[in-house]
């Protein structure tokens, strides 16, 4: 447990939160589907379908908070703004993974409490990743002017990869004469060389 909360602080309850919730889901809710699956029938047809897509959204936001857990802490925001967005996606898969299905037990009919749900959990989801994305944009703003002074501070090394240009071939001639070649020497001496082969041939 102690390798599983290293370095996490604040996103803590919603790595808890997603364990607890994925065991309630693959006990409690998939149980209807197990049962459905070896030939036995607990539900109506409807309903089985109903229900397996409440156990897939329950599940998918379990993984959500599970993995959201980890990375809150590392975000450059306020520890205000990540208790919200912690909390945001925590209420977000109470009623979403919890109350549907719930709601479908009691039957209750589409009404005041139903969208009431849907709003709290769409609200939940929506602050909780608009928080996520602006940190992660934030600590993006952030770094990029580090590494562009970064780049100006160091000394640019010679580009060896110019190709067979001009600029190329006059970079490579001022590195031979840094080096202490004598370039006029040497393309004299390719140059006779090149007209003797040539006069040969002749």
């Amino acid at each position: 447990m102690n390798t599983i909360f290293a370095n996490v602080d604040v996103g803590r309850k919603n790595i808890i939160f997603g364990m607890v919730l994925f065991l309630i889901l693959g006990v409690v809710t998939g149980l209807p589907l197990t049962v459905d699956l070896f030939g036995g029938s607990l539900m109506s047809d409807s309903q089985y379908q109903a229900w397996k897509v409440l156990h897939g959204y329950g599940v998918f936001l379990a993984f959500v908070n599970f993995f959201f857990g980890y990375v809150i802490d590392r975000l450059s925001i306020s520890e205000q703004q990540k208790e919200i967005a912690s909390w945001s996606f925590v209420v977000a898969g109470l009623v979403g993974g919890i109350g549907r299905p719930v709601l479908f037990l009691l039957s209750s009919p589409v009404g005041v409490t139903s969208y009431t749900v849907s709003f709290v959990e769409t609200v939940g989801v929506v602050l909780g990743t608009f928080i996520f994305v602006r940190g992660q944009m934030k600590e993006s703003s952030t770094q990029q002017p580090k590494a562009t002074a970064q780049a100006d501070s160091e000394p640019h090394a010679v580009d060896n990869s110019c190709g067979w240009t001009w600029e190329g071939w006059a970079q490579m001639m001022k590195s031979l004469e840094a080096d202490g070649v004598n370039v006029n020497e040497c393309i004299n001496f390719m140059k006779g060389k090149t007209d003797e082969y040539l006069n040969h041939l002749c």
